[in-house]
């Protein structure tokens, strides 16, 4: 099992994601929880936008990796031409309060999945997570283990018209 945990400090109309590489049949587990603010009572309680978003780079029928398809790369060519983000949990609102949020996610297909913490919405306030994020090995027909391949945290800003605090 891979895992990566840690606390994430999203400034404000900022975006905190982090994406796996997952092959069929991972199960991706996370957790995290939105700290409270030094603030929350003058300001009002902290929050987050949470969303998971997935790019397949093939269709998961007869392969599982590049290695196992001579056409691999042209069908992950074709895929970049068309770019299809799939929502696998549509934005929801995350306030402090709600306490530890556990959820999970078994790929379908090999690709790319992106769990999203955001505080676009923040005009003041940046917003702290704590996260733990799991991906489970896959058990090859050869007994060797496959681990999850990349992956990455960033901030990214992304400024949004109208807001709050």
């Amino acid at each position: 099992m891979s895992r990566k945990q840690g606390i994430a400090d999203i400034p404000r109309r900022d975006v905190f994601e982090y994406s796996l590489d997952v092959l069929p049949g991972q199960k991706v587990e996370w957790e995290f929880h939105v700290l409270e603010g030094l603030i929350d009572g003058q300001a009002g309680e902290s929050d987050i936008s949470f969303s998971a978003r997935a790019f397949w780079t093939s269709d998961g029928a007869g392969f599982q990796s590049p290695q196992d398809s001579e056409g691999f790369n042209k069908e992950l060519v074709r895929r970049l031409e068309r770019v299809n983000i799939e929502n696998i949990m549509p934005a929801k609102a995350v306030k402090a309060s709600r306490g530890t949020v556990k959820e999970s996610y078994v790929a379908p297909r090999p690709g790319v999945l992106w769990l999203r913490w955001s505080n676009t919405h923040s005009r003041l306030r940046r917003k702290s997570v704590r996260y733990d994020v799991r991906i489970e090995s896959l058990q090859t027909a050869d007994g060797m283990r496959e681990q999850g391949l990349a992956h990455a945290g960033t901030v990214r800003q992304q400024p949004e018209a109208g807001g709050s605090a």
